[in-house]
């Protein structure tokens, strides 16, 4: 098995060998800039960004493949949804398995609001934006995290949410045995 996955990160890594070193470093940091733009909420940069990048490398590669899929997420936050589910559908059947899982994670949620038949619930936008704004930190962050990659970045808020949570029932359990 490990032998076939180090087969395979090989030929993922020849479909951009002939390729000079500055065009694929022009590929990587048009994927950072625009994973920067999405965490800022710039989409439509972001999503421009991203096509630049798909356009210098192989789409079957994995540097285009993510390039490819932060494209559709940027569609899909957007709100272009049929754009995004093209792209989810195309990417389903990438080479590189961890974008192609990505893909499919996705297109589940486009499956389930059409089972769910949630794509036909209206509701206005202002009625609930308060109870969102209180809390809210006001950083928009509309990228797509792999969790294993252990981003995390907690606010003060989200801190003493936790913090209670596990000393709260400490707290009770030392006032009843000083009680008793």
């Amino acid at each position: 098995m490990a032998k076939i996955q180090q087969y395979r990160r090989k030929r993922l890594e020849l479909d951009n060998e002939g390729l000079e070193d500055d065009t694929l470093n022009k590929a990587k940091l048009g994927l950072e800039r625009g994973k920067i733009l999405m965490r800022k909420g710039s989409l439509a940069a972001a999503r421009e960004e991203f096509e630049n990048a798909s356009k210098l490398v192989s789409p079957a590669s994995t540097l285009g493949g993510e390039a490819l899929l932060q494209t559709a997420i940027c569609y899909d936050s957007m709100g272009r949804y049929e754009d995004a589910k093209e792209m989810y559908k195309k990417l389903t059947t990438h080479r590189d398995y961890t974008i192609a899982r990505k893909a499919e994670q996705f297109l589940f949620g486009f499956d389930a609001s059409e089972e769910l038949k949630v794509e036909k619930y209206t509701y206005d936008k202002e009625t609930y934006r308060p109870y969102f704004d209180v809390v809210s930190t006001g950083e928009y962050d509309t990228m797509y995290v792999d969790p294993d990659e252990g981003e995390t970045r907690l606010s003060l808020q989200d801190k003493a949410i936790a913090t209670s949570v596990l000393v709260f029932p400490l707290l009770v359990i030392v006032g009843l045995k000083v009680w008793h």
